[in-house]
């Protein structure tokens, strides 16, 4: 099984630069790519789930650091992800 990467999208905005710093004081493990103008960002993509804006990253990094993303922190994230 491979090993699934974070990515962030980010451009130059004070949002997409805390976004950086959260999930780097966090010691999430990804990739970034950047700048981009096509997207809105702050962009995280995980697995087959997308976070937009600060407030999704960090909900991302809360169940992360709560155990990573097995079956049952999947199913929270992607719960979580639908009711914001």
């Amino acid at each position: 099984m491979a090993d699934i990467s974070p990515e962030l999208f980010f451009n130059s905005s004070n949002e997409d630069r805390e976004a950086i710093r959260a999930l780097i004081d966090a010691r999430i493990k990804c990739r970034f790519s950047g700048p981009l103008s096509e997207e809105r960002t702050p962009m995280l993509v995980y697995d087959t789930a997308t976070f937009h804006g600060i407030h999704e990253i960090k909900e991302f990094i809360r169940i992360w650091a709560s155990g990573g993303f097995g079956r049952n922190q999947k199913a929270e994230m992607e719960a979580s992800h639908r009711a914001s």
